[in-house]
């Protein structure tokens, strides 16, 4: 097992007007929410080590720390969370996409 940073992205279409946008510090809770239970989870399928969520005018930065075999599991796992809660409120996210980031070992076991 490794210890790993996962960046991932959620950003609104390039066309949606800013006026309708969801406040960020609504969308930052929200995507907070999504992954904060696998904080509370050490035996689960991504040990979380701890988050960042940084949102910002149409589009959100979603840092994670975690425990995993790999930074495509552990992006799989984080992007799922993501994805129910954005479709939790599509009226907010209506369109949102998420980007994969980089991804850094921390450490690694091998």
């Amino acid at each position: 097992m490794a210890v790993i940073t996962v960046e991932i992205f959620a950003q609104a279409p390039s066309d949606t007007d800013s006026a309708t946008l969801p406040d960020q510090g609504w969308v930052g809770e929200q995507l907070r929410y999504a992954i904060a239970p696998l904080l509370h989870d050490p035996d689960g399928a991504l040990p979380l080590l701890g988050y960042t969520v940084t949102p910002y005018e149409n589009a959100a930065l979603i840092e994670a720390h975690c425990v995993t075999r790999s930074g495509t599991e552990a992006m799989d796992v984080i992007a799922a969370r993501l994805e129910a809660t954005m479709q939790d409120h599509p009226d907010a996210f209506d369109g949102w996409h998420l980007h994969a980031g980089q991804t850094h070992v921390q450490m690694s076991d091998n």
